[in-house]
């Protein structure tokens, strides 16, 4: 997965290569991991503001052997050349830290304790001492510590709250998750454990100051105790919304709960909030809560229906949301409003007679990623582009989330969601550049291939169709950050040629490969045509592995002709007999393939270690690990899974 920062890019391997480029992309050099650990299970953040300067969370190679093991824990390693040269920071703490969890890069913060945040300062909460033997899956601890350090933990830390367990810095301000049975407040002073907290379980969220060095209780105006809570940050960055995770009352753990949040929208201050909007749709750690860009105070959520709540016990919660949506920062939410006219007629899929006037539009949220009957794209705004709403959904009492729901179409809405409009009768996955003048659509995955992709220019009052140079499977489309380009990027794989789809060109064999097409520039000039960019696949060796990437004989290659190493046979025997300086050239030809497996084997040790908690837990009727291992703190967001500003994107895959 690459990742860029201007000029330079940091393509990470599975296995021990990483892959740097100072140049754009022009040239790459191959980079030992740091620690030598498999690139599957690390977690990267780079500086705000030193380019050089990278920090990666690591699983020790002792927990490959048993991860209860006193050594078993995560690292956290600092690079200052670009993964040139690294430094375990656990190392550096000379014994005053066990093992790392969370961490941030403290300048995401520009003052701390009343002077500008130095560059060195780094947020985490660490085990400290001996008391990180305890393995990967701790939960909710007592023994996690939220702490500051100023000179990447060389000298004992500058900031200690007790029981700081996991963190995140929204509207400049530290939110940090404390277990509700923690004997300490945050300024290190007894307190008295509420009541209600249930040990290992439950957790109390607290927020800093201005300047991140004091903390106090988020307020919440519940007595309910909560288990996990997702933020969202409101149009000025000054405030979040947070959406709480109530414990019900009688519940076993989270996952017997209702599948359910509620929202609080921030009042004067960052530690008050007042109850927004009940009964949020959450999908495991994600939240159907997404903020419109462009369009400040306003707000687009999938809420359980009240009148199905109201009737008492529901089977399947997701088969009852209603879209509601805010204009005035979550004091009044309403329904989103039916078009006047329809395009397509399967788009209309109100009832007739009296229930029509309950009927309303629904749209899909960020859980629709994840939802188990596939995925489906999600609501996409830009501040490029405000009052300018793309999404797929359908008409109804309720939003249809099964894959067979004839009605899902793509709609568009141009005056900030006062009025849509059906634009496609299937699903599509969409972009907007050109700052906003122009947007690309392709017909997602979800409903099958496609070989054209559509362009619009008029924010989707008309639509013009692009050949593709084949059918593909598109899961996504992509332009710059700053929506300003031209240049769209349609991903996707190969798909199975059938008689149904006889443009697809895969004819069986492994898995088809993955699809990449450099888009569609817009040719202004003339008469105005798409000029087609030529289209990459990402397999373009046909006898490597997987396909993951072609490797060279050399760590310096360029991307236009490259070498192409045929196959790989026996890496691991390979690096064994052969003399040190030609083991690192062999390393990285196996690193697909090697990581390849280290994936199905965390894979298959976390399962494995998940049903043996399971069983020691119920014969031992302790139940309280479990669910603390349920139990979340994730805005939405967090480094390698959904970007906080890009929910219409499908989650990567989860860091360690």
């Amino acid at each position: 997965m690459p990742i860029t920062l201007d000029t330079q890019i940091l393509d990470l391997g599975r296995a021990h290569f990483h892959f740097t480029s100072r140049d754009g992309g022009k040239t790459f050099k191959a980079i030992g991991t740091p620690g030598n650990t498999t690139g599957f299970d690390q977690e990267i953040l780079f500086h705000p503001k030193q380019p050089e300067w990278i920090l990666a969370k690591t699983r020790r190679p002792s927990c490959s052997w048993y991860m209860r093991s006193s050594a078993c824990g995560y690292d956290l390693y600092l690079t200052q050349d670009f993964g040139t040269s690294w430094r375990n920071l656990t190392e550096a703490a000379s014994g005053r830290v066990s093992s790392f969890r969370d961490f941030d890069w403290g300048v995401s913060m520009p003052m701390y304790a009343g002077k500008p945040t130095p560059d060195e300062a780094i947020f985490a909460t660490v085990f400290a001492g001996d008391a990180g033997a305890k393995g990967l899956y701790p939960g909710w601890d007592k023994d996690l510590h939220y702490v500051v350090s100023l000179d990447f933990f060389v000298s004992p830390v500058a900031r200690m709250v007790p029981c700081g367990n996991l963190f995140e810095v929204v509207a400049s301000k530290v939110f940090l998750a404390v277990p509700s049975d923690c004997p300490l407040g945050a300024d290190g002073k007894a307190r008295s454990v509420p009541s209600r907290s249930v040990a290992g379980r439950t957790v109390t969220l607290y927020v800093s100051d201005w300047d991140g060095d004091d903390f106090t209780e988020v307020c919440l105006p519940s007595n309910l105790e909560d288990d996990g809570y997702n933020m969202v940050e409101t149009h000025d960055s000054a405030a979040a919304f947070v959406l709480a995770d109530h414990a019900e009352p009688g519940s076993r753990g989270p996952t017997s709960d209702s599948p359910t949040s509620d929202a609080y929208a921030p009042a004067y201050n960052a530690s008050m909030h007042t109850l927004s909007l009940r009964n949020v749709f959450r999908r495991d750690f994600l939240a159907d809560f997404m903020r419109v860009e462009g369009l400040p105070g306003m707000f687009i959520a999938n809420r359980v229906d009240p009148l199905t709540v109201a009737t008492g016990a529901v089977a399947d919660y997701g088969a009852y949301l209603q879209t509601v949506a805010t204009r005035n920062g979550g004091a009044d939410w309403s329904r989103l409003p039916l078009p006047t006219s329809f395009r397509y007629a399967q788009c209309d899929a109100c009832p007739a007679g009296a229930l029509r006037d309950r009927c309303s539009l629904h749209l899909h949220g960020p859980t629709s990623w994840a939802s188990p009957a596939g995925p489906r794209p999600n609501l996409y705004s830009s501040a490029a582009a405000p009052g300018l709403l793309l999404a797929t959904g359908n008409t109804g009492l309720h939003l249809d989330t099964k894959p067979s729901a004839a009605a899902a179409c793509t709609w568009a809405s141009r005056d900030g969601g006062l009025t849509w409009q059906d634009v496609a009768d299937r699903p599509y996955i969409y972009e907007i550049g050109a700052g906003g003048d122009a947007v690309v659509a392709a017909g997602h995955a979800s409903d099958g291939p496609t070989a054209k992709v559509r362009f619009t220019t008029d924010a989707g009052a008309c639509w013009h169709e692009v050949d593709l140079p084949e059918a593909i499977l598109v899961t996504n489309i992509r332009v710059d950050p700053a929506s300003a380009g031209t240049v769209f990027m349609v991903q996707g794989s190969a798909c199975t040629r059938t008689t149904r789809h006889p443009d697809c060109t895969f004819q069986g064999g492994v898995s088809p490969p993955g699809k990449l097409f450099y888009g569609f520039r817009r040719s202004w000039g003339g008469n105005a045509s798409c000029e087609a960019l030529p289209g990459l696949e990402a397999a373009s060796c046909e006898r490597w592995g997987n396909g993951v990437y072609e490797a060279s004989h050399t760590h310096l290659r360029l991307v236009h002709g490259d070498v192409c190493i045929v196959a790989v046979v026996g890496g691991v025997v390979w690096t064994q007999c052969l003399p040190p300086a030609a083991r690192n050239e062999w390393a990285e030809r196996a690193s697909p393939a090697l990581g390849v497996a280290a994936s199905v084997l965390w894979a298959g040790v976390d399962a494995v270690i998940g049903a043996w908690d399971w069983a020691r837990f119920k014969w031992a009727e302790l139940t309280h690990r479990g669910a603390a291992r349920e139990a979340y703190f994730e805005p939405l967001s967090d480094r390698l899974d959904v970007d906080p500003e890009d929910h219409r994107s499908p989650p990567l895959f989860n860091g360690p």
